[in-house]
């Protein structure tokens, strides 16, 4: 009795990459089994080139590998009574998932944070692969113009690009899912520096409100920023009329531009200006007089037109002389004649600095008494004549008259 041929078709075997399926070698098919025998038949002492590492990794992906065996059978006599052909079976590797999750990225609006860009995780690597992913031409759409300015602020952006490698075979053996980064942009910073502005006491300079300097315009921005609503600590009554003279006021407002999203873009920084009130001029003239010896003189003087709603109701004021006694002294006597304000003799605009009077740059132009000899041998009296004091009022439009009674004549004055 001679042999009978028998041949083993052995199965196809799929491992996933670096995961070798070691409960999947089967025998698919057996031909020729003959004389009533019946019985099974495996494989034993496995040898898969799809496998490396004593079968604990897997080689390259791949479908053209092949693994074959040891035949092991309950069936008696097998080997004595077949000639075994054993047809190996077809190994292949298939891609293992890979998952780069790719980390967030954030702008500063006009400033692109192009060295920002990283791998936050990486899932799936195996097989014992070790070794850096990185990411190469990027494409980020908070981005544009060649990746030198940013979109505006915002956080719906994202980012991704090819990956690059040095493990070996990584496109070979991974099916890569690129997860995109998150991609935002932040507000950038912008100072605005308001410039000084200075009023004359009762003339708000309205149309001297100017921003000064602008600090941190970036991503190409161009156009015009001023300020609207103006609040000035230095005006008063709707801005018609300033406050007292003084230097320790500020201005401010609310922000425009004709520049497109700037109040999206930027954190806006206001810089109050500075705003002084500077003293109004003010002129006051004496007027010259002239008498003789025991008349009673009649001061007057002009003072220039008050501002700011500022009126001389409540002052005491009048034209005169400090002392009463040059009046009865013969000669010229020169800027001798100046202002009473509320009790107070001024004949030096620098002195008044009180009251309504602190608000102004005061022109003072004292007037000259001037008293003339009287022939007294034709003005008969034997008696001892006296002039009481009076004080006579006058207003004509700017021009303020002042009346200031004589004095005593104390000698009796004979023909």
């Amino acid at each position: 009795v001679s042999k009978a041929d028998l041949t083993v078709n052995l199965g196809d075997v799929n491992h996933k990459y670096g995961t070798p399926s070691l409960n999947d070698y089967k025998v698919e098919e057996i031909k020729g089994l003959t004389n009533g025998d019946k019985g099974n038949i495996s494989v034993e002492n496995i040898k898969d080139s799809a496998l490396k590492d004593n079968n604990t990794h897997t080689n390259n992906v791949g479908d053209n590998y092949t693994w074959s065996g040891d035949i092991e059978s309950d069936i008696a006599g097998l080997t004595t009574n077949y000639n075994i052909t054993v047809k190996d079976g077809k190994s292949t590797v298939s891609k293992a998932d890979l998952t780069v999750n790719l980390g967030d990225v954030n702008h500063k609006y006009g400033t692109p944070s192009l060295n920002d860009y990283k791998v936050e995780e990486i899932k799936g690597l195996t097989n014992g692969d070790k070794g850096n992913i990185s990411v190469e031409n990027i494409k980020d759409s908070a981005l544009k113009d060649n990746n030198t300015h940013t979109n505006n602020v915002g956080d719906n952006y994202t980012w991704s690009g090819d990956i690059e490698s040095d493990i070996a075979g990584l496109t070979t053996n991974y099916n890569i899912t690129v997860k995109d980064g998150k991609s935002s942009v932040s507000k950038a910073d912008l100072t605005v520096n308001l410039g000084d502005v200075n009023h004359k006491y009762g003339t708000p300079s309205l149309n001297d409100y100017k921003v000064e300097e602008i600090k941190g315009l970036t991503n190409g921005d161009k156009g015009n920023i001023s300020v609207e609503n103006i609040k000035d600590s230095a005006l008063k009554d709707n801005n018609t009329h300033t406050n007292n003279v003084g230097d320790n006021y500020t201005w401010s407002g609310d922000i425009e531009s004709d520049i497109a999203g700037l109040t999206t873009n930027y954190n806006i920084t206001v810089k109050d200006g500075k705003s002084t009130v500077s003293k109004a001029k003010l002129d006051i003239k004496v007027n010259d007089v002239t008498i003789s010896q025991g008349d009673k003189p009649q001061y007057s003087g002009i003072i220039g037109e008050l501002v700011n709603g500022d009126t001389l109701d409540n002052v005491n004021i009048h034209f005169g002389v400090a002392d009463s006694i040059v009046e009865t002294i013969v000669g010229e006597h020169k800027d001798n004649i100046g202002i009473w304000i509320d009790g107070k003799y001024y004949d030096k605009a620098q002195e008044i600095s009180t009251g309504l009077w602190k608000n102004y740059e005061i022109s003072l132009n004292p007037g000259d008494l001037t008293v003339l000899a009287r022939d007294w041998k034709s003005w008969e009296t034997e008696d001892k004549y006296a002039w009481g004091k009076k004080r006579e009022e006058r207003e004509r439009k700017a021009e303020i008259h002042f009346v200031d009674g004589g004095q005593i004549i104390s000698e009796k004055v004979t023909k």
